[in-house]
């Protein structure tokens, strides 16, 4: 879409000067786009820690520390949830 990433080419990949300028020009950090990233992985009822150890390349500890960290009553949803699907 020539009005997502002007200048750039279609198919072509965006190098990481460009999504960091896109990022501080929106005053957005690498490190919120993460957090929120994993925020609403367990918001919209993540099956397992280890999808995110796949999908954000974190150790299987780390994901459990960030799964532990989040709101109580949202981990409690969360199991829950995962109880009730066996």
């Amino acid at each position: 879409n020539e009005y997502l990433f002007p200048g750039q080419k279609y198919g072509s990949h965006l190098s990481e000067a460009t999504v960091s300028q896109y990022l501080k020009n929106h005053g957005v950090t690498a490190s919120r786009v993460f957090s929120t990233a994993l925020y609403n992985a367990y918001v919209h009822n993540l099956a397992h820690p280890k999808v995110l150890v796949k999908a954000f390349g974190i150790s299987d500890e780390t994901a459990i520390k960030y799964f532990n960290l989040l709101d109580p009553q949202l981990i409690q949803a969360v199991n829950s949830q995962v109880s009730a699907h066996g």
